[in-house]
């Protein structure tokens, strides 16, 4: 099946009255013959996966597996005062980045730019070791 094929065959999936362009984070669906297009707006949101917990240890906090059988000690998380809050927020529910900066931000009084670096630092530590997982969300 040629790929001219295989796209002619996606769009007949769709009704031919519907444009959809899609850019992050919005997707616009919009009627054509509609004055009113429809807006939804997405978010990525951020969970850590089931299974891990907060074990202090020596003093220090350390995000460990549920199930220690497979542990790989040499790749430890030891945790700090404001990666222990948003990991034990994450350990609940799914935040955005934006939620996530905005409650340490409130939490430990840092301005709004910080905390979303810091963020961004631990989303991207816990993608890193396969242990958060993602998803897309309506606004």
């Amino acid at each position: 099946m040629d790929a001219s094929r295989t796209l002619r065959m996606a769009t007949n999936l769709l009704p031919l009255d519907t444009l959809i362009s899609a850019t992050a984070p919005t997707l616009k669906l919009k009627k054509t013959h509609s004055k009113n297009p429809r807006t939804i707006k997405l978010m990525k949101t951020f969970k850590l996966k089931q299974g891990y917990k907060i074990q202090e240890i020596a003093e220090e906090k350390v995000l460990f597996p549920v199930d220690m059988a497979n542990v790989d000690f040499t790749n430890m998380l030891v945790l700090n005062t404001t990666s222990t809050f948003l990991i034990q927020m994450l350990l609940e529910k799914a935040y955005s980045k934006e939620e996530l900066a905005t409650a340490l931000a409130d939490q430990f009084d840092v301005d709004h730019s910080t905390a979303e670096s810091d963020i961004e630092e631990l989303i991207n530590t816990l993608q890193n070791l396969h242990i958060l997982d993602t998803d897309i969300q309506e606004a």
